[in-house]
């Protein structure tokens, strides 16, 4: 599997996360953008969410949207999934939306 099976994957159901999941941007990071990919690697997604369903949403609700989205990514590919969500105050974000491809 390569950068392009990822960024397929997501193109074809980035409506349904959109429609679904009220997911505004989604992008790859990591190793698989970096084409530096090997066999234990996961895969690192970039994720921006509708201001209106961040700031209404309860904690369960996100908790849960996070764990479909991983869950609906890791069974195609048969790979953990590490999901970064943009509206977080992790120390590596620019880093991360500086690498990530967008789709």
């Amino acid at each position: 599997m390569k950068k392009e099976d990822v960024l397929s994957y997501l193109k074809l159901h980035k409506r349904k996360m959109q429609e679904e999941y009220h997911v505004e941007k989604i992008g790859l990071f990591g190793s698989y953008a970096h084409d530096s990919e090997h066999f234990s690697s996961d895969i690192d997604l970039v994720l921006k969410f509708e201001n209106d369903y961040i700031n209404s949403c309860d904690p369960w609700d996100y908790f849960n949207t996070l764990t479909h989205i991983k869950n609906d990514v890791s069974s195609y590919f048969a790979l953990h999934v590490d999901i970064v969500d943009e509206q977080s105050d992790s120390p590596y974000l620019s880093q991360i939306q500086k690498e990530a491809i967008y789709v």
